[in-house]
């Protein structure tokens, strides 16, 4: 195509969402994370949402959109049951009357590397007007050796000519799946294709409840300011998905979802439910207290924490809701 002149005289300046913060208008987003992490889930969660149009958790997404999901990994009969799940979780399998209402989601099964699957990908993409593909995932849509850099390029060259927002599914290499952290690194260069960037971190200590907590880590931000980790729990019954709920670094910091947040973060979540000292607050997030000393007087002279000092002299550290005043017969406590 010919070249074209940039004014630079933009005065509105900002980021274009189609799905709010998560996909930029036609620009591709990788979310990844070991296998099991519930990527996929989340990826068909997002596809429900744009299909509806639906706002929900933090999503926006401001009218309906139409979805193509092209699946490496399992077969049709089990993406439509996860599909059904959760569009059931959302209210939005029937209608009022109990009627069944079908979705306009576009499946594509695909067995062939990305440059033989191309073709039908863009005549799916141009007969049914769509603006989100799904990749599920780019491992096995690679075609070749994910450690070589020529095919992650070749990978993300043939990607860029669909000219629509993309939400790609990767695994880690094996260092990255050790660590249970959002370690961009661990991608062998796809981290430098996306406009966004997030790894998804599952926790281990919620399998017997019947829940699965993930948090999606903010990694890469081209256009946008980093973003807090946003946390989500999958409850299920007995058979399938109940509900889909968000959840606050407040609660990620009590569970071993902690390891993705900031210090500020863990350190408010150790102390979420009670004051503790610094010891305490230091073996919560398996660190020293020389290591958190500095933090938590930081918090305090900001007024995020207090100290509280307990009548046997003792110094712990609280939210401010859990100091008591010494007239109330409680224990004393100031801010440095």
């Amino acid at each position: 195509s010919p070249s074209e002149r940039i004014s630079g005289t933009t005065m509105d300046i900002k980021t274009h969402w189609l799905i709010e913060p998560l996909v930029e208008l036609q620009s591709p987003t990788i979310i990844f994370g070991e296998g099991s992490a519930g990527k996929s889930l989340l990826a068909q969660y997002i596809s429900v949402l744009c299909d509806e149009g639906m706002t929900h958790n933090g999503i926006t997404i401001k009218e309906p959109l139409k979805v193509l999901y092209a699946d490496w990994e399992t077969n049709k009969l089990e993406v439509e049951n996860r599909f059904s799940m959760v569009r059931k979780a959302l209210g939005v399998l029937e209608d009022s009357d109990g009627n069944l209402v079908e979705s306009n989601i576009q499946y594509k099964k695909c067995d062939k590397p990305i440059d033989d699957e191309a073709e039908g990908i863009q005549l799916d993409i141009d007969l049914h007007g769509i603006d989100l593909l799904v990749i599920d995932s780019v491992g096995m849509a690679l075609g070749g050796d994910a450690n070589d850099s020529s095919v992650i390029n070749a990978f993300w060259r043939k990607l860029s000519q669909f000219k629509v927002s993309i939400l790609a599914l990767d695994h880690p290499n094996k260092a990255g799946m050790m660590s249970n952290r959002a370690d961009p690194t661990s991608l062998n260069g796809s981290q430098y294709k996306v406009r966004q960037l997030f790894g998804l971190v599952k926790s281990r200590e919620m399998a017997a409840e019947n829940k699965i907590q993930v948090t999606l880590v903010h990694s890469k931000h081209n256009n946008t300011a980093r973003q807090q980790p946003m946390g989500f729990e999958y409850v299920f019954n007995s058979i399938a998905l109940e509900e889909i709920k968000r959840i606050n670094p407040d609660e990620m910091g009590k569970s071993d979802l902690r390891v993705v947040l900031s210090q500020f973060d863990q350190i408010k979540g150790a102390v979420a439910t009670s004051a503790k000292t610094a010891e305490e607050v230091a073996a919560h997030m398996d660190k020293t207290v020389l290591q958190i000393r500095s933090r938590l007087s930081e918090m305090v002279r900001r007024g995020d924490l207090i100290k509280i000092i307990t009548e046997d002299k003792n110094t712990m550290y609280g939210l401010p809701k859990q100091g008591t005043l010494p007239e109330s017969g409680g224990d004393e406590w100031t801010e440095i």
